[in-house]
């Protein structure tokens, strides 16, 4: 007997009483024969969800129909959930989209049990009998540890491309290994992969890196995402074109740091990885803004414009720690910086190399102490003061903080306010100086910097 909620019971109590069995599918069934932790309750049945939400509505459960042409609804009662689904039968057009082109219901569990993807989902719990329902020998596979189609493999990842990815995904959060027929036919048809959406496939990809987690186990499971990306060729499609016959290399300090990361920054760890050997194999253009534009921008994974930046951010750093031999970058710009870096980077940094990072941790306490201000923001003079007391021309009020700030932080001069007004006055002199030397050389449009010019007085 499996571990079934009061509510839950009495949900199946009230379909039965109408002549419908409600059953418990998927995930649930399949991690309570493995021992693993049960989250998501998948139930079916042969009753309509209109007729299905009628009957949770009149008996103190919400209910919410998802997609009525697939026939779902998310029912709760207290502080449970649980997603119905109408028993269906489905036919696929020849894209591989992740839609099917028609539905049709069914009243028996068997028929819904040959349209799911892998044997080791699609067993039913009867919640009323109490009998596990194996029409495709799930419990073997389960007891075999491997991931395998219920139908001929060719037609169901012909059906939907996304299915390869999930069928990887379970490889990296439950260890399993892939039937050898599953597996070869998910290479003849990796190509199908490229008519999902970038979206579920940055979800399939979040999924999978964290999948070892999920269940707690102990072996390093998420490397199966780049072993398999790698072997069925699947970056392209994934990708785009531009990642034809790219491959992770798994090995050296990224990879590692990979291997090593946990829930707080493996997606940080993982883009990584794959950002450094998309540079590195790219022989002409290595430019680090047009690559992860490549990898995670609107031609990519369409990721958030933050996530963007952070994986920009944590990029630009590991590459000084990687190529730092000498700690030649252990200087207070990289402690400002080190110090803006969001926690999820910070520890992927410490992988990367854990004596810098403590070297730089300390550096950065040490600055702290001594008052070097960490952004112009903390600067002991603001722009009213700039303008009323420094007498700083208001175009150059910009130039001025910058190079305030950036002297300070290389302790060229104090944060006080006084000797930043009187530097301030120095540096409008020499603006203004230059200023009226380009309008001299009739320079229509003079631009005038410090670059050239950053000296104590």
């Amino acid at each position: 007997m499996m571990e079934v909620s009061d509510n839950l019971k009495r949900l199946a109590q009230l379909t039965y009483a109408l002549g419908y069995k409600t059953y418990i599918v998927g995930g649930y069934v399949r991690n309570m024969l493995l021992g693993y932790d049960v989250n998501d309750v998948d139930i079916a049945g042969a009753m309509l969800v209109e007729d299905m939400k009628q009957l949770c509505l009149n008996n103190g459960y919400t209910a919410e129909i998802i997609n009525k042409r697939l026939g779902t609804l998310l029912i709760s009662k207290d502080n449970e959930q649980y997603e119905y689904t109408t028993f269906r039968k489905e036919v696929y057009d020849e894209s591989g989209k992740h839609k099917p082109e028609e539905v049709s219901f069914v009243d028996n569990p068997k028929d819904d049990a040959f349209r799911r993807d892998f044997t080791i989902n699609a067993m039913f719990y009867d919640i009323i009998d109490g009998q596990l329902l194996d029409y495709v020998n799930g419990q073997r596979d389960i007891k075999r540890r491997v991931i395998k189609t219920v139908t001929d493999p060719m037609v169901v990842f012909n059906d939907d491309g996304l299915r390869i990815l999930r069928m990887v995904r379970f490889t990296c959060e439950l260890g399993f290994g892939i039937d050898r027929h599953t597996y070869k036919a998910a290479k003849i048809c990796a190509s199908k992969v490229k008519d999902i959406s970038r979206e579920r496939i940055l979800n399939e990809i979040k999924i999978s890196i964290n999948g070892g987690l999920k269940y707690h186990l102990k072996n390093e499971t998420h490397s199966n995402i780049i072993k398999y990306y790698n072997d069925l060729d699947l970056w392209q499609y994934i990708l785009g074109p531009t990642f034809k016959d790219f491959k992770v290399k798994c090995s050296g300090k990224v990879y590692r740091a990979y291997l090593k990361s946990d829930g707080s920054c493996r997606y940080i760890a993982f883009m990584c990885l794959v950002l450094y050997n998309f540079i590195k194999a790219r022989t002409s253009d290595k430019n680090l803004a047009f690559s992860i534009t490549q990898l995670l921008g609107n031609v990519g994974l369409k990721d958030s414009n933050k996530s963007v930046k952070d994986i920009y951010d944590a990029y630009h750093f590991a590459q000084k720690i990687l190529y730092d031999k000498e700690n030649a970058f252990l200087i207070n710009e990289n402690c400002l910086e080190y110090e803006n870096l969001p926690f999820e980077t910070m520890t992927y940094l410490s992988l990367i190399n854990p004596d810098y990072i403590n070297k730089l941790r300390i550096q950065t306490l040490e600055l702290k102490k001594a008052k070097i201000p960490f952004s112009e923001m903390e600067l002991k003079v603001n722009s009213t003061d700039l303008v009323e007391k420094a007498r700083v021309n208001a175009k150059f009020i910009s130039k001025i903080k910058s190079t305030l700030f950036e002297m300070c932080v290389k302790e060229m001069i104090v944060n006080d306010k006084d000797i930043l007004l009187e530097q301030a006055k120095f540096l409008n002199e020499k603006l203004m100086k230059l200023f009226m030397d380009q309008k001299k050389a009739g320079v229509k449009s003079p631009r005038v910097s410090l670059d050239d010019e950053k000296e104590d007085k």
